[in-house]
């Protein structure tokens, strides 16, 4: 019935439990017979819910064929019992290709997802299967946890799979981030270290008659105190820009001006109130005191692992105003603007020399009491005092990377492949044949039960593996 501009049709009624049916045959029939101009608004949300949840189910048949075309030798046409390779055939992406229409590029990323989803983390293939998890998001755990050892991998996503019904592509991403930081914070010093090592400047020109400068790989941190100082003189602009640019317009003519060596206030760009750029650095009580490795995060670019949470403080002291807020077991404590004095303090204290001073000295001895190997009794005192990551591949002469280890159990660590990293817990061993072992002072605190659980699928910390 047609009510001027208003259109109106018979109501359809849904299904009882249609929100909550799996997806699965019965849902995709129920869907295909569904006329959405005769439901209302809170039908159709209903609907597109569970067309998503169907669409997810039929991603992971899709990623499931695409598996099993990996591993099928080529035929001639017609009927042939389903014969299955035990390896993978390398041409498969591009018999999709063909098939489907799809780059190689395209095909072999389905490739990838495929082993994934399947073989690698099958957790998350069942994840789809039950309408939770999509391409969108496999493609963002695929590409975030890729440092990471399949265990750990496989850790992560049961963790994440918690929490990704209600959690955009973005969310899912700074999740993985904070979780990869957390497993495996090696890696993703390394992937920074090699990635600065490519930092670069890159001038390119478009077909339009416009042109982009782009720089890549920064440290995190400097690109974001840059942006905050570029970002204050649009807003101060902004207010009275003759132009009436938008803020977008704006950042960008700035900072084209300010690598030219134009002067802003030449250039008739306003001059906010005297100030540095800003940079909000959000970092756990036990790492700002250099007694644990958790990451930090800067508001807005995301988390970085300890060492540049602590780092870049004092060399950014000159260029930023750095604001922290302080937490302890997720609670915030306090929070204010970082002084210099503390920051030129860090410089000083930051590790670069390979001994540390008598007040770490003494600090380490008393926090630890005896060696810290497990079932080892030797007094700290008697004790030589090591690097758990070393010196020589970056360890820090910092609380927290620093122990008390005897000549034997010194010399196992150098020598025998032990390898040792502060844990949640206390300190973590693994020796040479994978076997791993805490060692918990006598006045460590319980872990919270999120930690908790993290460390023990990570094997650092399973009940029969905790020592004294």
């Amino acid at each position: 019935m047609d009510m001027g501009d208003v259109v109106t049709a018979e109501l359809m009624e849904l299904p009882d439990g249609l929100d909550d049916l799996p997806p699965g045959a019965e849902l995709a029939g129920i869907l295909a017979s569904l006329d959405p101009r005769r439901l209302n608004c809170n039908q159709l949300a209903v609907v597109v819910s569970c067309r998503l949840r169907q669409q997810y189910f039929e991603e992971a048949q899709l990623l499931a064929t695409v598996r099993e075309l990996m591993f099928a030798p080529r035929t001639a046409a017609g009927l042939a019992a389903p014969i299955r390779d035990r390896d993978q055939d390398p041409w498969t992406a591009m018999e999709m290709s063909f098939a489907t229409t799809w780059t190689e590029y395209r095909s072999a990323d389905m490739v990838c997802l495929a082993m994934l989803a399947i073989d690698q983390v099958p957790v998350l293939g069942e994840a789809m299967r039950e309408g939770h998890l999509g391409l969108d998001k496999l493609r963002v755990f695929e590409k975030e946890t890729e440092l990471v050892e399949p265990d750990q991998r496989r850790t992560i996503a049961d963790l994440a799979l918690a929490e990704v019904d209600t959690m955009t592509t973005a969310q899912l991403r700074q999740l993985l981030r904070r979780l990869v930081v957390k497993v495996n914070p090696d890696a993703v010093r390394e992937r920074r270290r090699k990635a600065v090592e490519d930092r670069d400047l890159e001038y390119r020109e478009f077909a339009n008659g416009t042109a982009s400068l782009v720089g890549g790989f920064l440290d995190k941190d400097k690109a974001a105190a840059a942006f905050d100082h570029v970002d204050a003189l649009a807003r101060a602009t902004k207010k009275t820009d003759p132009l009436e640019r938008e803020l977008g317009q704006l950042r960008a003519d700035i900072a084209a001006d300010l690598l030219a060596g134009v002067d802003p206030v030449k250039a008739g760009y306003a001059t906010p109130a005297d100030r540095k750029g800003v940079i909000n650095l959000h970092v756990d009580l036990a790492t700002l005191g250099c007694l644990a490795d958790l990451p930090g995060e800067i508001d807005g670019f995301g988390h970085v692992v300890d060492e540049i949470a602590r780092r870049t403080a004092s060399d950014l002291a000159e260029i930023a105003q750095w604001r922290f807020t302080v937490t302890d077991q997720g609670q915030v404590l306090t929070q204010g603007i970082l002084p210099k004095v503390i920051v030129r303090e860090f410089a000083e204290n930051l590790g670069r020399r390979r001994r540390p001073n008598t007040e770490q000295s003494d600090y380490i001895e008393a926090r630890d009491r005896t060696c810290r190997a497990p079932g080892c009794q030797r007094r700290a005192l008697r004790c030589e005092i090591d690097h758990m990551r070393d010196h020589a591949r970056g360890g820090p002469t910092l609380v927290h990377n620093l122990c008390c280890l005897c000549k034997r159990h010194h010399r196992a660590k150098h020598v025998a492949g032990f390898k040792l990293r502060l844990g949640l817990h206390g300190v973590d061993w693994q020796t040479p044949t994978g076997h791993r072992y805490t060692v918990v002072p006598d006045n460590r605190w319980l872990p919270d039960p999120v930690d908790f659980h993290l460390d023990q699928r990570l094997n650092h910390a399973t009940i029969g593996q905790l020592r004294r």
